[in-house]
C-alpha cells in the first residue's frame, strides 16, 4: 500500500507541475498580447494622441504626476544636501590636516634654524680665534723683525 500511495503522490506532483507550466505559458501569452496591443496603440499616431489626451485629462494621472514630482524633488534635495555635507566635511578635514602638517613643518623649520644658528655661532668663534691668532702672529713677526733690524744696526 505504501508503494501505491507514493506512486499516487508522484503522479499528483507531475500533474501539478504540468498545470503550473501550462498556467505560466498562458500567463506569458496574455502578457505578450497586452504588450503587443500597447505597442500597436502607441505606434498609431491618432490613437497615441487620443490616449495621451485622455491620460492628460485624468485626475489620477495628475495626482500621480504631482506626487512623483514632489518625491523626485525631495530626493534630489536630500542628495544635494548630503553631497554638500560630504564636501564640507572633506574640506574641513583637509583644512585641519593641512594645519597639522603646516604646524609640523613650522616646528621642523624652527629646529633647522636653531641648528644653523648654532653652527654659525661656532664658525664666528672659530673665525674670531683665527683672526686673533693671525694678528698675534703678525705682531710677533713685526716685533722680531724690528728687534733684529735694530740689532743689526747696532752691530
Amino acid at each position: 500500500m505504501a508503494e501505491k500511495d507514493k506512486e499516487k503522490e508522484v503522479k499528483k506532483t507531475e500533474e501539478e507541475s504540468k498545470e503550473s507550466s501550462e498556467h505560466s505559458s498562458v500567463n506569458l501569452a496574455v502578457l505578450g498580447g497586452i504588450v503587443g496591443a500597447g505597442i500597436g496603440l502607441l505606434s498609431n499616431s491618432e490613437a497615441n494622441k487620443r490616449l495621451m489626451k485622455r491620460l492628460g485629462e485624468s485626475e489620477m494621472i495628475r495626482l500621480a504626476g504631482a506626487e512623483f514630482k514632489k518625491t523626485a524633488t525631495d530626493l534630489l534635495r536630500e542628495q544635494a544636501l548630503s553631497s554638500f555635507k560630504d564636501v564640507a566635511k572633506g574640506t574641513s578635514e583637509s583644512v585641519s590636516s593641512a594645519k597639522e602638517e603646516s604646524i609640523d613643518e613650522i616646528e621642523e623649520i624652527k629646529s633647522e634654524n636653531k641648528q644653523l644658528n648654532d653652527r654659525l655661532d661656532r664658525i664666528e668663534e672659530m673665525l674670531g680665534q683665527l683672526a686673533e691668532s693671525k694678528s698675534s702672529t703678525q705682531r710677533k713677526t713685526t716685533t722680531q723683525s724690528k728687534s733684529s733690524s735694530s740689532n743689526s744696526k747696532k752691530s
